[in-house]
C-alpha cells in the first residue's frame, strides 16, 4: 500500500461508505473520553465487541457488491474522503480529497549513526598509547585477552582507525592478523568486527552473506532493515568503493523475486524519518494490511512497503489489537507455503528497533500457526519448516555477525536497546550468558565473550612458542654449559613470577621459529647477532597446560654468547637474570617443562663432548662427519655414559641423541649425518617390532632387557656404516658410466686427449669417482687430467689431490694440477666436466657446496666448451622434506667461521690491515648453487632426476615423522 498522509482538516471526515450512521453516536465534540464517565449520566448504547458489530440495513454483507447509487463510474477510483464539512468563520480552510504522499518538508532528517557519516568528522584521540598497550597484551608468553577487550570494547566508532593506523606504524605489524593469531572463537569474531568499524563491518556481512550456496538472509536482516536513509547511502557507498559493485545489483542476482523487493526497497533509502508524528489512522491501515497479507488477501509488497517506508515512531505505535487478526486461517497456507523464507525479513524492521508490539503478535501468530499446520501436515498441508516465522520460535543460531555490536557510539559499553534482537539473542544464548545478568560494562561483556570461547572451542587452544637458552662457554674443560634464567615479571599475561628461558609466541609473520627466536632475543634482551650465535636446536614437543586451557608446542634453542661479559638489558616482562647450569635447575620456580626443554638443548657433558668435535672440524667433508655422529651415536649406548635402566627409557634417550646430532652438529652438513643416525634409528625399531610410538615397539620395548636393547642397536649401527661404504663405491662406479657415455668424453677419446675435470674441496665421494674413471680410463689407454682449486682458507683442494693419488696408485695415468681459486676461469675453460660434490641437495635440485662452486659451475656455459657440470653424491645428501620451510639459503647464511682463518696465509703487513676497525674479514665456508646450473645428478642408483630427488626427500621427511612421533 502507498503510504497516506492522515486527513488534517478541523474535524473528522463524513461518512464514508460502509460507516455506522451518525445517528448512532454523540455529535462531534460532544463524545465522552476513554475511561471517563458517560456525560450527564445517560450511558451510551452498547456496542458489541470489535470485528462483531451488527449489520446495518442499508450495509451490504461481506464481499458483496454496495448498494445501487453508491458504486462510482466505471474507470473511476472512489474518493477516500467527501468535502469536508463548513470550517468556523476565520479557520483555515481543510484540504479536500487524499492526502498527500509527501512527507512536511519542515521534518528533520535523521543524522548518520556513529561511524557511519562521510567524509569521517575529525576528532582528537592520540592511539599511541593504546596501541602499545595492545601489543604488550599479545606480546611474548600467553595473551591477555581482558586487557585487549578493555582497550577495544571502550573505543567508539570513530577511534578504531587511528587505532590500527598507529599500531601498524608504531609496531610495523597488521592489528587484524595479530588478534586472528592470538584470540579464537567468538571473542575474535566480536574484537575483529569492533576494528572493521560498524560500516566495513556491515559491508563485510552483507558481502558474505551472499558468498557461497545459499544466502543468509539473517545477516542481511540485521543489516540492512530498520536502518535510517542516512545509514543506508554510506553503507551502500562504502560497498562500491569496496568490492566495485553495486549493492542492488548483488541483491537483485543473488535473492528470489519477491524476497529481493523487500530488501531494494529497503535501499531505496526513502522511508519517513524517526521524527514523522504518530499519525494513529495511517497506524491503523498500516496494521489491517498487514493482517491482509498474512490472510492471503493481498500480496507481500504491501507488508513490504509497510515495513520499509514506515517511520519507527509509527512501527512502534501499532496497537497490540494486531494479535486479534493473527488466527490461523486456512487461506493463509497458500501465501505461506509459496514464500517460506519472507516471513523472517518482514519481520527484521519491528526486531532492529528494539520495542516489539508487532514482533511479539508475530511470534504468536508463528506458534498458532505451526501447531495449525502440524495437524494437517498429515492432510498433505505444508511443513513447519515451510513457514515464514516459525524460525522466530526457534532456537536462537550462535553469533555470526557483528553488525549491531558497532552499531552504538560506544560499541559493547552501549544499552541493550540500542541493540538488535538478533544481537541480544545472541548474548543471551549464544554466548551463555545468564539472562538477568546486565549487558553493561566491559567485565560483564567479557566474561561472557570468555564463556562463549569455551563452548565453541572445547578444545585446547593451540600455540606455538620459541624458547631460548643464552648460553657462555663451560667455565672448564669438559663442563657444562651456563645459561641465562630469567624471572617473569608481574606485567606478563602468565606466568608471573617464574623463572623460565627467553621465550615468546611464533608470529604469522615470522619465516621460521629461527626467525621468531631471533625476534624474540632482541626485543627482549637487546642482543643481536653477531654477539649471538645459533648452537643448536632442539626437538620440538607439546606441553598441555589445563590451568590456562592451552597446548604449547615448543620450539627450543640454544644461542651461543660472544662472551660471558655480554651486557643484556631487560624489558618489562622480566625483573632480573641470573646464569646457572642444568644441574642447578631444581633449585628454582620454574615454568613448567622446563628442565625437559633443557635436555633438549644441553645434554651431558659427554655429548657435548662429541657435539664440539664435530662442530670444531673444518676440514672433513659430510660423510666423514656422519661417520662420526654414527659413532658417537653407538659410544652413547654404552655405561657409563649410558645410565638408562630399560629399553624404553633408552629408546627415548637414543631418539633424542639422534635428534641433536642431526640438527645441531653442523647443520651446514645436516642431511648426511641425519640420514645416517635416522637409517640407524629406522634399523634399531625395525629389529625390535616397530617405529617410532607404535604399540607394537612400545610392547616389545617393555619385554626387551636393557642389555638386549644395547645389543641390537649396536649391531643396527654397524649395519649402517657398512651400507654407507657400498652406496660410496656403487656412486663411483655410475658416475664413471656417466662420463663415458657423454658426448665430452668420446670427444676426447677420439681426439687422443685426456678427459679434464674440475674439482675443489674435499670430498671422499669425488676421490672416489675420479680415481673410479681414472682406473676406468686407464683400460682403453686415455689419460685423466685433474685440475684442483685450493679451496681456500682450509686449503682442502690440496688434501684432495692427494686423496686422488693415493687411491688410484699405479693402476692409472692420471694428471693432477693444483690452482689457485682465482683461476677457476681458466681451469673452466680446459675442462670437460666440473664436477662437484654436495654436503646438501633440495627436493628441487639445489646444491649446496663449498664456497667457490658457483663460481665454477656458473662458467662453465660461458666460458667452457661444452663443459657440463656434474653433482656426485649418495643420496643421504637430499634434506628430508619436513615442512618447516627452512631453505638453503637461510642455513647457508649461518656458518661463517673466524677472520683468522683468513689471514693466517697473508704476510704480516698484510695481517695488519685485516686489524683496521673498519675492515671486516669474511669467510663464510658454503654457497648455493642453483639447479639452473647443474646438468646431471649422479647418486648411488644411477642419474637422478628433479623428481627422483624430490621423491627421496618426501620419502625423508615422511620417515623423520615417524620416528620421532610423541617424542
Amino acid at each position: 500500500m502507498a503510504y497516506q498522509q492522515p486527513y488534517s482538516g478541523g474535524a473528522p471526515p463524513p461518512n464514508q461508505y460502509g460507516a455506522p450512521p451518525v445517528g448512532h453516536q454523540p455529535p462531534y465534540g460532544q463524545q465522552f473520553q476513554y475511561g471517563q464517565p458517560p456525560q450527564n449520566g445517560v450511558p451510551f448504547p452498547e456496542q458489541a465487541p470489535y470485528c462483531q458489530q451488527p449489520q446495518y440495513s442499508h450495509q451490504p454483507l461481506y464481499g458483496q457488491a454496495p448498494p445501487a447509487g453508491q458504486q462510482p463510474v466505471y474507470g473511476q477510483l472512489p474518493t477516500p474522503y467527501s468535502a469536508p464539512p463548513q470550517q468556523p468563520y476565520g479557520g483555515v480552510p481543510a484540504p479536500c480529497g487524499s492526502p498527500s504522499n509527501t512527507a512536511p518538508s519542515n521534518i528533520p532528517t535523521d543524522l548518520p549513526t556513529t561511524g557511519y557519516a562521510l567524509p569521517r568528522p575529525p576528532i582528537h584521540y592520540d592511539a599511541n598509547a593504546d596501541a602499545r598497550a595492545l601489543r604488550k597484551a599479545m606480546k611474548g608468553f600467553g595473551t591477555d585477552k581482558a586487557a585487549i577487550i578493555s582497550i577495544l570494547s571502550t573505543k567508539d566508532a570513530l577511534q578504531v582507525e587511528p587505532l590500527r593506523a598507529a599500531y601498524t606504524q608504531i609496531h610495523s605489524r597488521d592489528l587484524f592478523g595479530d588478534i586472528r593469531s592470538e584470540v579464537s572463537g567468538y571473542l575474535e569474531e566480536v574484537l575483529v568486527g569492533l576494528l572493521r568499524g560498524p560500516l566495513a563491518q556491515d559491508c563485510t556481512v552483507v558481502k558474505e552473506a551472499m558468498e557461497g550456496q545459499g544466502t543468509d538472509e539473517e545477516a542481511l536482516n540485521d543489516v540492512l532493515l530498520g536502518r535510517s536513509n542516512a545509514d543506508i547511502a554510506s553503507i551502500k557507498m562504502i560497498y562500491q568503493k569496496a568490492f566495485h559493485r553495486s549493492l542492488e545489483a548483488d541483491l537483485k542476482s543473488d535473492l528470489s523475486k519477491k524476497t529481493g523487493r523487500l530488501f531494494l526497497m529497503a535501499l531505496s533509502a526513502t522511508r519517513a524519518e524517526s521524527a514523522a508524528p504518530v499519525v494513529p489512522q495511517a497506524v491503523e491501515q498500516d496494521v489491517l494490511e498487514i493482517y491482509k497479507a498474512t490472510e492471503g488477501k493481498t500480496g507481500t509488497d504491501e507488508l513490504n512497503s509497510q515495513a520499509t517506508w514506515s517511520a519507527p515512531s509509527s512501527i512502534n505505535s501499532a496497537p497490540a489489537q494486531t494479535a486479534s487478526c493473527a488466527t490461523p486461517s486456512s487461506s493463509r497456507t497458500p501465501w505461506l507455503a509459496s514464500a517460506p523464507r519472507i516471513g523472517s525479513c518482514l519481520t527484521a524492521p519491528y526486531a532492529c528497533i528494539g520495542i516489539k508490539p508487532i514482533w511479539s503478535e508475530l511470534r504468536q501468530y508463528g506458534r498458532k500457526t505451526a501447531h495449525h499446520n502440524a495437524s494437517s501436515k498429515s492432510a498433505g498441508g505444508p511443513s513447519r519448516s515451510s513457514l515464514p516465522f516459525t524460525s522466530m520460535i526457534s532456537p536462537p543460531k550462535p553469533l555470526r555477525h557483528q553488525h549491531n555490536i558497532t552499531f552504538t557510539c560506544q560499541t559493547l559499553n552501549a544499552s541493550s536497546a540500542k541493540m538488535s534482537l538478533s544481537l541480544r539473542r545472541a548474548l543471551t544464548y549464544s554466548l551463555n550468558r545468564n539472562p538477568n545478568q546486565s549487558l553493561n560494562g566491559t567485565r560483564t561483556l567479557h566474561s561472557s565473550l570468555a564463556m562463549a570461547e569455551v563452548k565453541k572451542t572445547p578444545k585446547m587452544r593451540q600455540r606455538d612458542i620459541v624458547s631460548s637458552f643464552l648460553c657462555a662457554p663451560p667455565e672448564e674443560e669438559g663442563g657444562q654449559h651456563r645459561f641465562v634464567l630469567f624471572k617473569r615479571s608481574q606485567e606478563v599475561s602468565s606466568y608471573r613470577g617464574k623463572w623460565a628461558v627467553c621465550s615468546g609466541t611464533i608470529e604469522p609473520t615470522d619465516a621460521s621459529p629461527l626467525a621468531a627466536a631471533l625476534r624474540e632475543i632482541s626485543e627482549e634482551t637487546q642482543l643481536t647477532p653477531p654477539s649471538i650465535t645459533l648452537l643448536r636446536r632442539g626437538r620440538p614437543f607439546t606441553l598441555r597446560d589445563e590451568t590456562i586451557s592451552t597446548d604449547w608446542t615448543i620450539h627450543p634453542f640454544a644461542f651461543l654468547l660472544d662472551s660471558p661479559s655480554t651486557p643484556i638489558t631487560i624489558d618489562h616482562e622480566h625483573t632480573e637474570y641470573t646464569f646457572v647450569t642444568p644441574s642447578e635447575l631444581s633449585k628454582y620456580d620454574t615454568v613448567p617443562a622446563l628442565a625437559d626443554t633443557t635436555l633438549r638443548v644441553l645434554p651431558g657433558a659427554e655429548v657435548e663432548d662429541a657435539l664440539r668435535t664435530l662442530r670444531a672440524d673444518h676440514t672433513s667433508g659430510a660423510t666423514a662427519l656422519a661417520t662420526l655422529s654414527l659413532l658417537t651415536l653407538r659410544r652413547a649406548l654404552i655405561p657409563p655414559i649410558s645410565t638408562a635402566p630399560t629399553s624404553v627409557i633408552q629408546w627415548r634417550a637414543t631418539r633424542l641423541l639422534a635428534w641433536t646430532l642431526a640438527k645441531s652438529a653442523r647443520p651446514a652438513m645436516a642431511p648426511a649425518i641425519e640420514a645416517s643416525v635416522f637409517g640407524a634409528l629406522e634399523r634399531i625399531a625395525l629389529s625390535i617390532g616397530g617405529v617410532g610410538e607404535s604399540e607394537d615397539l612400545k610392547i616389545a620395548l617393555e619385554a626387551l632387557p636393557i642389555e638386549g636393547f644395547r645389543e641390537v642397536a649396536t649391531k643396527a649401527i654397524e649395519d649402517v656404516m657398512e651400507a654407507r661404504e657400498e652406496a660410496v663405491v656403487k656412486l663411483a662406479s655410475n658416475f664413471t658410466a656417466c662420463v663415458q657415455h657423454s658426448a665430452g668424453y668420446q670427444a676426447a677419446f677420439t681426439e687422443e686427449r685426456a678427459v679434464t675435470l674440475v674439482i675443489l674441496s674435499a670430498s671422499a665421494s669425488v676421490a672416489a669417482c675420479v680415481a673410479d674413471l681414472a682406473r676406468a680410463s686407464a683400460t682403453v689407454k686415455m689419460g685423466v687430467r685433474v685440475l684442483v682449486l685450493e679451496s681456500r682458507p682450509g686449503f682442502e683442494g690440496v688434501e684432495i689431490a692427494r686423496a686422488v693419488l693415493d687411491l688410484v696408485g699405479s693402476d692409472a695415468e692420471v694428471e693432477v694440477q693444483i690452482l689457485t681459486d682465482a683461476g677457476v676461469g681458466w681451469a673452466v675453460g680446459e675442462a670437460d666436466f666440473v664436477v662437484l660434490g654436495a654436503d646438501r641437495v633440495t627436493g628441487e635440485g639445489d646444491v649446496s657446496n663449498k664456497t667457490g662452486s658457483l663460481a665454477a659451475a656458473g662458467l662453465a656455459p660461458t666460458v667452457g666448451n661444452g663443459c657440463k657440470v656434474l653433482v656426485v653424491c649418495c643420496e643421504e645428501k637430499i634434506m628430508g622434506d619436513d615442512g618447516s620451510g627452512e631453505g638453503l639459503a637461510e642455513a647457508d647464511g649461518g656458518e661463517e667461521n673466524e677472520a683468522s682463518e683468513v689471514t693466517a696465509a697473508w704476510p704480516a703487513r698484510a695481517r695488519e690491515v685485516g686489524e683496521l676497525e673498519r675492515v671486516t674479514v669474511r669467510n663464510p665456508y658454503f654457497e648455493l648453487v642453483p639447479s639452473r646450473y647443474v646438468d646431471v645428478y649422479v647418486t648411488e642408483t644411477g642419474e637422478v632426476g628433479l623428481d627422483g630427488l624430490k621423491k627421496v626427500a618426501r620419502e625423508r621427511g615422511e620417515l623423520e615423522e615417524r620416528l620421532f612421533e610423541g617424542l
